[in-house]
């Protein structure tokens, strides 16, 4: 599972920091697919108008809730003709979700960081180049895929590995915190799951959370 996790983080984690879409199989190559190429980019020009949500200062874009939609309407399509595809995604819910998401996420690291549990920088360049690896080996078309990004960012695969490392920081911290919380408790996954997300949503609700 983990040689798994760690090849769909290396896939996407260097363009969606915010580790949130699935994997995508079907031809990455088609226009459809690119055109996420060209949302990454226009990130670059964002302003403080742009900021459309800020949790205890930190500021969430409107480019990246776009990147972020665009991948969720990829990794739907490419379902299409599997038993799993539940049709089109419905573009208001999901960017609901996927603003819910991000606070989360970024609440969940900001007190990870404070409590001290940052993950480890070496062990997530371990672990990235590890994948980056896998991925190389075992995947040519996810690989192609990461070689075109490259080239549109102009990234040299050693600036694309350092983004993927940060994806990989933020990813362990969150995971670390979990493991802080669950420590020494006694229950069944999923009662210490459910205590977990008593916890979290007891954070969200005590963070600064300004909508612009």
């Amino acid at each position: 599972m983990k040689r798994k996790l760690l090849i769909l983080a290396i896939v996407f984690i260097g363009f969606l920091v915010c580790f949130s879409v699935s994997a995508v199989t079907t031809n990455w190559f088609d226009v459809e697919n690119k055109n996420i190429f060209d949302l990454i980019k226009s990130s670059f020009d964002r302003t403080e108008s742009d900021v459309i949500v800020t949790v205890n200062g930190e500021k969430i874009y409107r480019q990246t809730v776009e990147i972020l939609l665009k991948g969720k309407e990829i990794s739907a399509k490419s379902l299409e003709n599997t038993e799993y595809y539940e049709g089109p995604i419905d573009k208001e819910v999901a960017i609901e979700e996927i603003i819910n998401e991000s606070i989360r996420d970024i609440v969940v690291r900001q007190e990870a960081e404070k409590k001290g549990l940052k993950a480890d920088y070496e062990t997530a360049k371990k672990d990235a180049i590890e994948a980056y690896n896998m991925v190389k080996e075992e995947n040519a078309e996810n690989y192609q895929f990461l070689l075109e990004y490259m080239k549109v960012m102009d990234y040299s695969e050693e600036e694309y590995l350092e983004i993927v490392v940060d994806g990989y920081i933020n990813m362990y911290t969150r995971a670390n915190h979990y493991d802080w919380f669950v420590e020494g408790k006694t229950g069944t996954y999923d009662q210490l799951v459910e205590e977990y997300e008593e916890y979290v949503q007891t954070l969200i609700e005590k963070a600064n959370i300004v909508y612009k």
